[in-house]
């Protein structure tokens, strides 16, 4: 538990660790015992983030976390599941937003479809390019 309040947006949220114990009670991904917190389920061996992920810039650089999410939710708004939205930020400067993003779909084909569509203003590509497969 004290791991997860290390968390800022947990923190920001809730430091009560017995309201947010009893909230993560009603998970049925996770389950709380002794004040630890873990998985019912194991992660699966092959999740594919990298091939489900979309590099996008040119975000302001001064842009908020919550400003840079609302325009990402805008920009893939139609174009399928978004599972994760990472702001890259200056290595040792966690402050500073460097003004582009990773978004992770749910599948690959949404990925994909998203990186083909040009976006005016904004540099998107796929973050994983596959290898061409054997013929």
């Amino acid at each position: 538990m004290d791991t997860l309040l290390k968390f800022k947006r947990l923190a920001a949220l809730s430091t009560d660790k017995a309201l947010i114990e009893k909230a993560l009670q009603a998970s049925d991904k996770l389950e709380v015992k002794d004040h630890q917190v873990r998985r019912n389920t194991p992660l699966p061996s092959d999740l594919k983030s990298e091939q489900k992920t979309v590099y996008i810039k040119g975000f302001p650089k001064d842009g908020s976390q919550d400003l840079v999410e609302s325009q990402v939710k805008e920009l893939t708004a139609g174009a399928g599941t978004v599972l994760a939205v990472r702001m890259r930020r200056v290595p040792n400067k966690r402050e500073i937003f460097k003004g582009s993003v990773f978004v992770e779909f749910a599948t690959v084909e949404e990925a994909t479809a998203f990186a083909a569509k040009p976006i005016e203003g904004k540099v998107v590509h796929m973050k994983y390019v596959a290898p061409p497969t054997p013929s």
